[in-house]
């Protein structure tokens, strides 16, 4: 067989090559997904004194203390129901001194004009949320907003631990957490997304990749029998000459 009859041989098992490894791709997005799901159902109740730094995460915590409300931080360039605007967080202060950042969801900053969002926290003194990983800092594009202590709120464009535990203080727990959004300091009530969607969509995109690999195996397989058939015989036997 001459390397060009080979072409669409070649072509065909790469498109099923693509197609089977696009489907196990999406099996394990939503294995993935299913397990985050799963920590976050299962995730164990803390009070904040039992927090440290090498605490894992998620886990459900409560906390005594008070809003420190005139050092909030503004985490910019998020969306809520397609408007701009920031996330709050508002360090609290428990009681035994344990300093933590809680998001308190988003603020509206349409204009971009000063001043800053700042909303205030109303006087509460316990807290309950969820103990998570601070927001990943993603693609930078571009630096980042520089930190000033002594002009709060602070807006960020990325959440970076090491120099915001320079402007908090080393007591800054790593983690951050997200209120309840029934707590009445939350911004919103929005409830917080745990994945964007669940692991179902992946598993209809995976069959959907596996259907299509099926599908090219079928052409593929019958345009090949139908070459082999329509191709002239060689004659075996003195009796076929």
């Amino acid at each position: 067989m001459t390397f060009r009859a080979l072409v669409p041989h070649l072509a065909a098992a790469a498109v099923v090559c693509g197609c089977v490894a696009l489907m196990l791709w999406q099996i394990d997005r939503a294995e993935d997904k299913r397990q985050r799901l799963a920590e976050v159902a299962a995730a164990p109740t803390l009070t904040l004194s039992d927090v440290s730094a090498e605490t894992a995460v998620p886990a459900r915590v409560r906390s005594s203390g008070r809003f420190e409300a005139d050092r909030q931080l503004l985490l910019d360039n998020q969306v809520h129901q397609r408007q701009p605007g920031v996330q709050v967080f508002t360090p609290w202060r428990g009681d035994d001194g344990r300093l933590v950042l809680v998001n308190r969801g988003w603020a509206p900053w349409s204009d971009r004009r000063p001043p800053r969002p700042d909303p205030r926290p109303p006087a509460i003194q316990r807290i309950e949320g969820l103990l998570v990983a601070p927001p990943e800092v993603g693609l930078r594009l571009g630096a980042g907003s520089e930190l000033d202590p002594d002009g709060w709120p602070n807006l960020v464009t990325y959440f970076d631990p090491e120099p915001l535990a320079g402007l908090y203080g080393p007591e800054l727990l790593p983690q951050v957490i997200r209120l309840d959004p029934d707590h009445p300091a939350h911004l919103t009530g929005a409830d917080w997304p745990v994945v964007t969607f669940g692991p179902e969509r992946h598993l209809g995109y995976a069959f959907q990749w596996g259907l299509m690999a099926a599908v090219v195996v079928a052409i593929w397989s019958g345009l090949s029998w139908r070459a082999h058939r329509a191709r002239p015989r060689r004659p075996d036997t003195l009796e076929d000459r």
